[in-house]
């Protein structure tokens, strides 16, 4: 069996997606612990992957954004685009930072299921 190929571009969105959900995976909850002076919680796993997960959702959009305004700005000035803009940038930015928070959404499991039971 042949294993799926990924693009160059598209593994690199996914690396920083990871790399950029679990900075903001860990700023959160050095933010929950500092300033609202609390022990940790299991239940502050799936709010610490959530805010990851909206760090690269945010990210890769900005990027792609960026882009697309550089290449408008270049066209204007009568230079070839510097930058592809793809949709599937976005989704491979935001994949990378789902996987990486799949230790954290399993954590908060039980917690979950306990509080619904």
């Amino acid at each position: 069996m042949k294993l799926p190929v990924i693009p160059e571009d598209k593994a690199n969105h996914m690396v920083y997606g990871a790399v950029i959900a679990g900075i903001g995976s860990t700023v959160s909850m050095l933010t929950i612990l500092l300033f609202f002076n609390t022990v940790w919680q299991p239940w502050q796993h799936s709010i610490s992957a959530t805010l990851g997960i909206l760090c690269s959702i945010f990210a890769g959009s900005a990027k792609e954004f960026l882009d697309n305004r550089n290449n408008i700005k270049n066209i204007a000035l009568g230079l070839p685009p510097v930058h592809g803009v793809e949709t599937l940038d976005i989704v491979a930015t935001v994949q990378g930072g789902i996987i990486s928070m799949i230790p954290l959404i399993i954590a908060s499991i039980p917690h979950l299921i306990n509080k619904h039971s």
